[in-house]
């Protein structure tokens, strides 16, 4: 592998990040206090991953929307390293890591998320776990890479399948699959599975799963009260957290405060003019897209297809009380998970959500390089023009490579957009 940046430098870096986000969420007095505890997660969940590194704690590496509730119920230190691919080209230039991705072979046709993965693999700058699990959740092309990293690095890997579409017969099957990873990572790792411990962190994972649900419901109000790269915000920590203390913690607090500004009729643009629903992913790399739309034209997000409320996600959960059975049914009613399921079985939901919430504008964002997610394209284009009836902007971008579609271009394309709106009105 090329050695280009060390991989605790990277992630102290990171640390050091978090560190100054605390400290001015303290000194400025008009900042959301649930940052303090949305910094202060993320600084100890590197912090935890260093350590678990000096400290020979089996590092577990996992993929979006799996099972971190198994892992820390046996005491091994969770890993979701798809985080630093998101997090990264926000924060430093990636051209070195596509660049080295490309010389291994892998063409830029391939998702960026995943090319960025292998790039700072190959540069050294990702702390290497010791394990791997993964389901096929929520795309084939995620788990060939890691099945590759596995490769790589000569990490076993533990892979456990999950079926699309929400049925009792897929959570029997995803359920018995479960046990099945339990049973081999006791065996790799001698850690036994504490089904008491367990089921104290699966209640605290329904509680965090509330209070974003709750979140979902809120975000529905007039006026919108965030914008998306707020929400972003409970997705971070609902995927890397989600069962501790610490995630609980914030998503109580952010919930809190969206009630106060729904209560208060405090929206997150000035005056809000357009509640917008938006669709599949977002360019990572530049978050504040979404506070720009709301300054200038008065557009706040208020339906996203990461949002439970809409999909239906803790109906589908229930509360069983097995805590294996939770966990495969809150694994298969994900809103990531229902969207890749067959698309008439979610159309009336995302419909019905629509309108409930007033939706009156719609940007549906087509990452060149995603086989997954962007073939709902045309899908949910036809679903919000015809069944919603209201325009719809399929926005071309990248979710990590800011080279494939600036975001001066994104821009461009919206101001378009909204301007064609403004002109409708004034007719």
């Amino acid at each position: 592998m090329v050695n280009t940046v060390q991989e605790s430098n990277m992630v102290e870096q990171l640390i050091q990040l978090y560190e100054l986000g605390i400290m001015g969420t303290q000194a400025n007095p008009a900042a959301p206090k649930s940052d303090i505890h949305y910094f202060t997660f993320l600084r100890d969940y590197y912090k935890n991953i260093l350590q678990a590194k000096e400290e020979g704690k089996p590092l577990i590496l996992y993929n979006i929307y799996s099972s971190p509730e198994i892992f820390l119920a046996m005491d091994l230190v969770p890993y979701m390293q798809g985080h630093l691919n998101l997090i990264t080209p926000a924060i430093r230039d990636c051209e070195e890591f596509y660049d080295l991705a490309k010389g291994h072979g892998v063409p830029s046709e391939i998702c960026s998320y995943e090319r960025l993965r292998l790039g700072m693999t190959l540069a050294n700058s990702l702390p290497s776990p010791d394990l791997i699990a993964v389901t096929n959740l929520y795309c084939t092309g995620n788990h060939m890479m890691l099945d590759h990293m596995g490769e790589l690095g000569h990490i076993p890997v533990f892979s456990y399948d999950c079926p699309y579409g929400f049925s009792e017969e897929g959570v029997s099957y995803h359920k018995a699959q479960i046990k099945d990873l339990i049973r081999s990572l006791e065996g790799y790792t001698k850690h036994k599975m504490n089904y008491d411990k367990l089921e104290e962190i699966v209640e605290r994972s329904k509680q965090t799963l509330q209070y974003w649900h709750q979140i979902s419901l809120l975000k529905g109000a007039e006026p919108g009260p965030a914008t998306m790269a707020e929400y972003f915000k409970d997705m971070e920590i609902i995927v890397l957290g989600i069962g501790t203390e610490a995630a609980s913690r914030f998503l109580e607090a952010h919930c809190a405060e969206l009630a106060s500004r729904v209560a208060n009729k405090q929206g997150a643009a000035a005056k809000e003019r357009y509640r917008l629903a938006w669709w599949v992913g977002f360019p990572f790399f530049e978050l504040s897209l979404f506070d720009w739309m709301a300054k200038e034209f008065g557009a706040t997000t208020v339906q996203d297809g990461f949002d439970m409320a809409t999909l239906g996600t803790l109906e589908l959960i229930g509360d069983p009380k097995d805590p294996v059975e939770y966990v495969a049914r809150k694994n298969m009613a994900y809103p990531v998970t229902l969207l890749s399921s067959q698309f008439e079985d979610i159309r009336p939901k995302i419909v019905q959500a629509a309108k409930e919430r007033q939706v009156n504008a719609s940007i549906i964002f087509a990452s060149f390089t995603c086989k997954q997610l962007a073939l709902l394209t045309r899908l949910l284009r036809d679903c919000m023009s015809e069944e919603v009836g209201v325009p719809t902007l399929i926005l071309d971008g990248d979710y990590c490579d800011k080279r494939v579609v600036s975001i001066s271009q994104m821009k461009g394309r919206i101001t378009e957009f909204f301007n064609m709106l403004d002109a409708q009105r004034k007719k």
